[in-house]
């Protein structure tokens, strides 16, 4: 049994795959001394719950009487409490495997986030680059996995690729985003569009707008911008989900927004954004002269 003794000896990811493991489902606290804390309150609240559990064991074991409206008794389902938590665990498990192969190349494990089933999202940064990569019970899942750099965010297939892309260097990287953005097709496309979509009075400065400014105002709202690399327009909602990650950056290519939605990874920057408000489909813009 893990003591609080052997807490001490424990790397900052091992306390968050502790805390997910005592179910608790959020763990954004980057200081030890805090996680420390929070294990210690989680392990208290779990200790009450079973004495709860022993004191009234006997009680609820009883037969109900058969005049009873309730009639025979019939004990509960177990609780799913352990198998979510071991679900959790072989996610969390998971991720500390990606941290010990993204360490040397100058990663930051920035949060480490249980959802609903066993689900088991882990984010990364580097500089203006995120790599986010989620588990459903310890099985890798494609559709919530992805990298980004800057404005600009690719899907990855396994876990291979993943760590593939994170142990390049950081001039790599960078370099991959000038050669796609230059790229003649994408200039023709640009050409043929005639031109930026008007943008709508937005209920923020993208110049000066702060990181948590952006959160208050863009929770729950539908956002819409220009995809400057493909030209094409995009929506996604920024939804409380989004507090899984939420960053803004301050990229070469202009202050850029980096979130998670209901729709996958997005990344878009400020300059881009045409409208905040409505559905999520796209509206027909009018052109810029």
């Amino acid at each position: 049994m893990t003591t609080s003794e052997n807490y001490g000896q424990m790397t900052i990811p091992e306390l968050k795959t502790r805390l997910l493991v005592l179910g608790v489902k959020s763990v954004s606290k980057q200081r030890k001394g805090d996680l420390l804390n929070a294990i210690l309150n989680a392990e208290k609240k779990a200790s009450r719950a079973e004495e709860y559990r022993l004191a009234n064991a006997e009680q609820d074991l009883l037969p109900q009487d058969a005049d009873s409206p309730g009639g025979e008794y019939i004990p509960e389902a177990p609780s799913s409490n352990a198998a979510e938590a071991e679900a959790d665990a072989k996610g969390a498990a998971k991720a500390l495997k990606i941290q010990a192969a993204l360490m040397d190349s100058g990663w930051v494990y920035a949060s480490l986030v249980a959802g609903e089933a066993g689900r088991v999202t882990a984010t990364f940064t580097r500089g203006q680059e995120a790599l986010t990569v989620t588990w459903d019970a310890g099985v890798f899942n494609y559709e919530e996995t992805a990298h980004a750099i800057g404005d600009r965010v690719t899907k990855v297939r396994n876990v291979s690729a993943a760590i593939k892309l994170g142990t390049r260097p950081v001039a790599e990287a960078e370099k991959d985003l000038e050669r796609v953005v230059r790229n003649r097709t994408f200039n023709k496309a640009k050409a043929a569009e005639g031109g930026a979509p008007k943008r709508s009075k937005l209920p923020f400065d993208p110049g000066t707008a702060t990181e948590a400014e952006l959160a208050s105002i863009l929770a729950g709202k539908t956002i819409e911008w220009t995809n400057r690399i493909t030209r094409g327009t995009e929506t996604a909602q920024v939804t409380d989900r989004s507090s899984k990650y939420f960053r803004l950056v301050d990229a070469p290519s202009g202050r850029t927004l980096q979130f998670v939605s209901p729709e996958g990874f997005k990344a878009c920057r400020l300059d881009d954004i045409v409208r905040v408000g409505g559905s999520l489909r796209k509206r027909a813009q009018k052109v810029s002269e």
